[in-house]
């Protein structure tokens, strides 16, 4: 996912409040990129927010775009 925002590849970023507190640098990196490219940021509470956590460290994305080496890790 943080791949995805620096590349500007991120349409939608979700977020927990455990990912904002635990990794604050990250967030702000995340907020200010996804912002930056036009993209939208969500903030999950109850029972998301602890699915988040819990499969995706908090943090997740819808892209844009599906980048060019994912596409060929695919086709292998």
């Amino acid at each position: 996912t943080l791949d995805a925002v620096q590349r500007g590849n991120a349409a939608s970023v979700l977020l927990t409040p455990l990912f904002l507190t635990t990794r604050a640098d990250d967030a702000e990196r995340v907020l200010e990129g996804t912002l930056a490219e036009g993209g939208e940021v969500h903030l999950l509470d109850g029972a998301p927010a602890e699915e988040l956590d819990a499969q995706g460290g908090g943090i997740g994305a819808m892209l844009r775009f599906t980048p060019a080496y994912a596409q060929a890790g695919a086709a292998g």
